[in-house]
């Protein structure tokens, strides 16, 4: 994935990629749940999207604003391994 990204929310807060359909690139711009399920795919999706996928091996490149936090929430599930 290759785009803009954003970290929203408190303790924890998790990292959204924001589609086509986002418009802005400010954090405090998707505090509203129907405007960030609208225009953002959050990484507990994006894990969850991943661990349908039947391959033994995956490979994971996200080049976005606020990405560190993807690969901070992934780790913490302990359900993929990463590298950095």
């Amino acid at each position: 994935m290759s785009g803009h990204g954003i970290t929203w929310g408190d303790n924890p807060s998790d990292f959204y990629y924001l589609t086509a359909d986002a418009h802005s690139a400010a954090s405090e711009s998707y505090s509203d749940n129907a405007i960030r399920n609208n225009c953002t795919i959050s990484s507990k999706e994006f894990t969850d999207w991943i661990l349908k996928i039947g391959a033994l091996k995956q490979l994971v490149i996200i080049d976005a604003c606020g990405s560190g936090k993807a690969v901070d929430n992934l780790i913490a599930q302990r359900t993929l391994k990463a590298r950095r």
